[in-house]
């Protein structure tokens, strides 16, 4: 009974396990048992409390990001995404655990995490969102092991709004095309007058 006792709290390790009463126990064998099952237990109570709180922490960073953040494993679910990319998406963080196609139908999206999961390869997709920003999405193969080069073991995908850089290059060349159109006319009245001159 007392064995079966100790073996059942030491199935439960993981989820805290049942706090054992030493004393209770008539050999110094399963006392000494009793005790390391308990130390045990809270070690891996705290250990677990520690990795909870450090992916606390760095949920807390990533969802304080501008970019959007999405990493995915081989089979493409998503492990981890961030506020920015559900935002740019128009998915939510309940996609995590679940398929990329759950959180985008974009398929150039798709299409570019499939080359990087099962090619190995870089790539960069311009998405147009309906409110009419642009954002443009990298999306990265994290190396296998020893170099795999074959497929990836998983992928990130970086999202950034684009948007203003975009418009900026687009005035950029809209003034200097009407810049060289309206200096085009003075310029071949002056030419024309030199010539005259001449």
């Amino acid at each position: 009974g007392p064995i079966e006792e100790l073996s059942d709290s030491l199935k439960l390790v993981r989820s805290g396990g049942a706090a054992l009463q030493p004393d209770r126990y008539q050999y110094d064998e399963l006392h000494d048992m009793a005790a390391d099952i308990n130390q045990l237990s809270a070690e891996v109570d705290e250990n677990l409390a520690s990795l909870e709180k450090e992916r606390a922490r760095i949920d807390y960073v990533l969802d304080n990001m501008d970019e959007g953040l999405i990493l995915l494993d081989a089979e493409e679910t998503v492990l981890t995404v961030n506020r920015a990319a559900c935002g740019f998406l128009g998915c939510d963080k309940s996609v995590t655990g679940k398929n990329i196609i759950y959180a985008t139908r974009h398929i150039a999206f798709i299409n570019a995490v499939d080359g990087a999961v099962q090619g190995a390869k870089t790539a960069r997709v311009e998405m147009p969102l309906p409110s009419g920003a642009l954002v443009e999405a990298v999306v990265s193969p994290v190396a296998g092991r020893q170099g795999q080069q074959a497929a990836a073991e998983a992928a990130i995908a970086v999202l950034s709004d684009v948007t203003i850089r975009k418009n900026a290059v687009k005035m950029r060349q809209e003034f200097f095309s009407n810049a060289s159109h309206e200096l085009k006319t003075p310029i071949t009245s002056i030419r024309g007058f030199a010539e005259l001159l001449c």
